[in-house]
């Protein structure tokens, strides 16, 4: 049996217009991410992943494609 792999870093599309962004940065001290258009525009800081060590994570609404 073959397990599909997925990309888990970058921006994914989430439910009900969500996307989910994922970066690995091991050496960052408070990662933010902007929003450059759209109804979500703005700067959001990301969260570090309570199960990867370097990894921030943060979803978004209204950022969708």
């Amino acid at each position: 049996m073959s397990h599909r792999w997925t990309l888990e870093r970058g921006a994914r599309l989430e439910s009900d217009n969500e996307v989910r962004f994922s970066v690995w940065a091991p050496r960052a001290r408070s990662p933010r991410l902007r929003v450059c258009s759209g109804p979500a525009h703005g700067d959001y800081p990301l969260s570090p992943s309570s199960d990867e060590p370097g990894v921030y994570t943060a979803t978004i609404a209204g950022v969708g494609a």
